[in-house]
């Protein structure tokens, strides 16, 4: 695997062309240091609308770095880092970025050891937040806390469309939490991931992925 001084220049000079839509860097080892490296290109960029850093070794402070430069940034739709480590810490801040962007319409965080306070954070933003429609929180440590806050966060959403919160650590006091959200006329949510530690939760009105 290349080094991270070799690959955060390489990145660097994509964003600052400014001319790609879509950027697959995935398993370059960016890590915190290149995340800082290339997060002001990547506030200047206004061209590029999909990027994918998944399996990065990416932790919190590099999440942080990432955070503070796409919320601000309204063309970038689709943003993927996925299996890094992100955590408690690095969710807290992308919620506080999402909160107040408005061209993010895909996040996906799955695998990225993100507990209840992470989820909780960014239950938060979804009231704020007014673009996006997918968050993918697949394979973390989200326990009852966590999952009722992002359902009920979904349920009082006019914009996220799925949620997958497939592999965590919640328990059987999700499935009602679950059943009074899709049964929601106001609910906006086409599917719903949850298969965790409660098991197959049925289908009560949305597709369960």
């Amino acid at each position: 695997m290349s080094s991270t001084v070799d690959n955060a220049p390489e990145l660097v000079a994509q964003l600052t062309a400014n001319a790609a839509d879509k950027i697959k860097f995935a398993m370059k080892n960016l890590g915190d240091a290149g995340c800082a490296t290339v997060a002001p290109a990547l506030g200047a960029n206004t061209a590029l609308t999909q990027l994918d850093l998944s399996c990065n070794s990416i932790n919190a402070a590099g999440t942080s770095s990432l955070a503070a430069a796409v919320g601000p940034n309204t063309a970038l739709a689709l943003f993927d880092l996925s299996a890094n480590a992100v955590g408690d810490d690095g969710a807290v801040a992308l919620a506080d970025a999402l909160g107040g962007n408005a061209g993010i319409t895909a996040l996906d965080l799955h695998a990225n050891s993100i507990g209840d306070r992470g989820a909780v954070a960014l239950a938060r933003c979804l009231g704020a937040n007014t673009t996006l429609k997918v968050l993918d929180l697949r394979a973390n440590y989200i326990g009852d806390e966590g999952a009722t806050a992002l359902v009920e966060a979904a349920r009082g959403s006019q914009t996220l469309k799925e949620l997958n919160l497939h592999c965590n650590d919640f328990g059987p006091p999700l499935q009602a939490a679950l059943e009074q959200t899709v049964a929601s006329q106001e609910c906006s949510l086409e599917s719903l991931g949850a298969e965790g530690g409660s098991g197959m939760l049925e289908d009560v009105g949305c597709s369960v992925m």
